[in-house]
């Protein structure tokens, strides 16, 4: 029997979990959300489920109130799928579907919360994809797999980004079946080695003090974090001007 899914769907990793949901046999997808924050995103989901019988919402408004409920009762949801979902799904709405699947680019249980490549970089540790369940405390749920993503030493920012979502998709492709035939068992985070970084957090450090004393790597691993597709979100003040640094690293064989 085919498993009735929804998608929460953001960004490319959304796009690409619903073309592979859409072409499973063992998988109806009856449901996708999406943001409702651009206009072309959404027409490409719209464009990929033309004609079928696929429910389709876009926007906040819904998770915020008991209409969610109205919306996935009668879909009888067997997993609710969140794809780099920005919001965190309120405790009323956990009664909706039977089970779920959240993406976080981390290895949980640390590095919940925000930009966990950002803090990958800066204090070098581990970087990695997690699959987990959703529970009410963000990103704490039982962790479906989990994989370790390498990193390079001349990665920025937006390098291990967008090579987290790669790989977080192919994490999801690699272990869904086995969801669904039962053969993984999620095991519960340790919360004694848990970490969370909180959305406002990145900003305390993106303003350097020119008359620190800071070691070389710690001030080039800084900037490697804060450095975005070539924009510098470091910055500094002098006399008054507000400059910002980005950084590029190239590896010399």
């Amino acid at each position: 029997m085919k498993k009735q899914v929804a998608v929460l769907a953001n960004y490319t990793p959304g796009i690409q979990v619903c073309k592979y949901l859409l072409s499973d046999p063992s998988t109806e997808v009856v449901a996708i959300f999406t943001t409702g924050e651009d206009a072309d995103y959404d027409l490409q989901i719209f464009n990929l489920i033309a004609g079928r019988d696929i429910k389709f919402y876009r926007g906040r408004d819904i998770w915020s109130s008991h209409l969610i409920i109205d919306a996935l009762e009668p879909l009888k949801v067997d997993f609710l799928i969140s794809v780099y979902w920005p919001w965190l799904i309120k405790s009323f709405a956990l009664s909706s579907f039977k089970d779920s699947i959240n993406f976080h680019p981390a290895l949980l249980p640390k590095n919940r919360g925000w930009y966990p490549h950002v803090y990958n970089i800066k204090d070098e540790t581990e970087s990695g994809v997690s699959l987990h369940r959703i529970a009410q405390k963000a990103d704490s749920g039982e962790i479906w797999a989990s994989k370790v993503v390498p990193q390079k030493k001349t990665d920025t920012a937006s390098d291990l980004y967008y090579r987290l979502q790669f790989e977080i998709v192919e994490l999801f492709k690699e272990t869904w079946v086995k969801i669904v035939e039962g053969t993984i068992t999620p095991t519960a985070q340790d919360e004694s080695i848990a970490t969370y970084n909180p959305k406002s957090e990145i900003a305390e450090f993106d303003e350097l003090d020119l008359d620190a004393i800071v070691k070389v790597k710690t001030l080039i691993n800084l900037l490697r974090s804060r450095t975005f597709e070539g924009k510098g979100y470091a910055f500094y003040i002098e006399n008054g001007v507000k400059i910002s640094i980005s950084i590029s690293l190239t590896e010399i064989p």
